[in-house]
C-alpha cells in the first residue's frame, strides 16, 4: 500500500486558507471598537428623552455613563447580569446614565426591545439619538459598549466588557 502525502498547498486548499483568513480578519476587525483616546473631548450631539424632550450631551454638567446596548450579542449577558450594579453606581455617584439601544430610534421600538423584565431598571435611562452619528463619534463597530465621560465630555473610561472594579476606581478619580 502506497501512502500519498497530503497536499496542503494545492490550488483549492490555498483558496480555502485565504477565505478562512479573511473571515477571521473581518470578524476580528468587526469586533474591535476604536474609541477616541482617553481624555478626548467628545463632539456635542443631540439626545432625545422618550417624552420628547431633547437636549445636547454638553448640557449635562455631570459625569455621564453611556451604554450602547444590544441584547443580541454574546457580551450582552455581562450587561444583563451587571445592569443593577451599574445603575446603582450611577445613582450613588450622581452620574447621568444614558442608554442607547441598537434598534429603530423611536419610543415604541426602544420599549419593545427592552420589554424583558430584567431590563426594566434601565427603562428610565433610555434615550434616542442619531445612532450612526454617535457610533462614528465614539468609534463603535460592535455593540454593546460603555463609556464614562467627565463633566467636560472627555472620555475617562471606555470598554467593550466593563469591569465593575475598574469603573469604581475611575469614579473615585484614581
Amino acid at each position: 500500500m502506497v501512502m500519498r502525502s497530503a497536499r496542503y498547498f494545492s490550488g483549492k486548499n490555498i483558496l480555502v486558507f485565504i477565505l478562512v483568513a479573511y473571515a477571521f480578519y473581518y470578524l476580528y476587525k468587526y469586533r474591535q471598537n476604536d474609541p477616541p483616546p482617553l481624555y478626548t473631548v467628545i463632539p456635542n450631539f443631540e439626545v432625545k428623552a422618550l417624552d420628547g424632550y431633547s437636549f445636547h450631551i454638553s448640557d449635562i454638567k455631570l459625569k455621564k455613563i453611556i451604554i450602547f446596548f444590544n441584547k443580541k450579542n454574546i457580551f450582552s449577558t455581562f450587561y444583563k447580569k451587571n445592569l443593577a450594579e451599574i445603575v446603582y453606581l450611577a445613582e450613588k455617584n450622581n452620574l447621568y446614565l444614558i442608554v442607547f439601544v441598537k434598534t429603530k430610534q423611536d419610543k415604541n421600538s426602544l420599549l419593545k426591545y427592552v420589554s424583558d423584565k430584567s431590563y426594566k431598571l434601565i427603562e428610565k435611562h433610555l434615550y434616542l439619538t442619531n445612532i450612526k452619528n454617535v457610533e462614528k463619534v465614539f468609534g463603535i463597530n460592535s455593540w454593546p459598549f460603555m463609556v464614562i465621560l467627565d463633566e467636560n465630555n472627555r472620555i475617562i473610561y471606555a470598554a467593550k466588557v466593563p469591569v465593575i472594579k475598574e469603573i469604581k476606581r475611575v469614579l473615585r478619580g484614581e
